[in-house]
């Protein structure tokens, strides 16, 4: 079990950015962070390309609703939810159409029975008139693709939620009875599918970044309304950031460097 995280601020500063955060020797860990787009060199030596010039032997592959090569691994692509979604309709005999993007909280466990929340932003397809057999059946399939995540999921009176960790996204798969309907066997359910990018590596970062969410809330002389924090570097035992600290609306009033070191 990986122990948790020793937080200490590095420089304090009364004006966001004001200071230079001090040197490390400590390597990128991951990149890019919170979906941006991965860097990709304008030429490319080495290797077999695609017909659309992307590197295989890189990584990089085509993803055709951003025009673009990227590695999957680092960046999330559109084709990948649309590709699960006609599987997914064709398992439970329902077409699931777009439902545009979509926004939910991802929960990871970090430590022993600690969790945190990362917020997932992807894309959402969704089918009406299902019936319970239905609705289960692509529940089935999806486990036939990976367990579910225990720490995703609900049952309710109304319907279900399952959480999935496939081909680095995070889905949430959710079938449930539409408002003002009937109870009873006959009821049809709602179908919903979201997906976004999720990296298993970055749990990792998530617990820094909690562990210093924490230490900020906790030292603070006045209680922020909330704090932004971007974990900069990363090694298996260290790791260096920032942290920003907002009031009620929004904007950055304070904020601070740190380092942490893993107990």
């Amino acid at each position: 079990m990986k122990k948790s995280f020793l937080i200490w601020p590095s420089l304090a500063v009364l004006a966001l950015f004001g200071l230079t955060a001090c040197s490390s020797p400590l390597k990128t860990a991951f990149a890019p962070s919170d979906n941006e787009p991965a860097a990709v060199p304008e030429r490319l030596i080495g290797g077999d390309q695609d017909e659309h010039g992307c590197l295989g032997p890189a990584g990089y592959s085509w993803c055709e609703a951003k025009q673009k090569c990227l590695r999957l691994f680092e960046e999330f692509c559109p084709d990948q939810a649309a590709d699960l979604a006609a599987d997914l309709g064709s398992a439970v005999g329902l077409t699931l159409v777009p439902a545009g993007e979509a926004r939910f909280n991802w929960t990871v466990n970090y430590e022993a029975a600690k969790t945190a929340s990362e917020e997932i932003s992807g894309v959402a397809y969704e089918a009406d008139g299902a019936t319970s057999e239905q609705a289960l059946a692509g529940e089935t399939y999806l486990n036939s693709l990976a367990a579910p995540d225990r720490y995703n999921q609900a049952d309710g009176p109304e319907g279900a939620l399952r959480g999935y960790q496939i081909d680095y996204q995070a889905c949430l798969y959710n079938f449930r009875r539409p408002a003002g309907s009937g109870e009873g066997d006959g009821a049809k359910l709602s179908i919903r599918l979201e997906c976004g990018f999720f990296n298993p590596n970055s749990v990792d970062r998530i617990a820094v970044e909690e562990a210093a969410r924490d230490f900020f809330r906790q030292t603070s002389r006045s209680a922020p309304t909330d704090i932004k924090i971007s974990v900069t570097a990363q090694t298996d035992s260290h790791a260096r950031g920032s942290a920003t600290f907002l009031d009620d609306s929004g904007q950055a009033v304070a904020g601070a460097y740190f380092f942490a070191r893993r107990l």
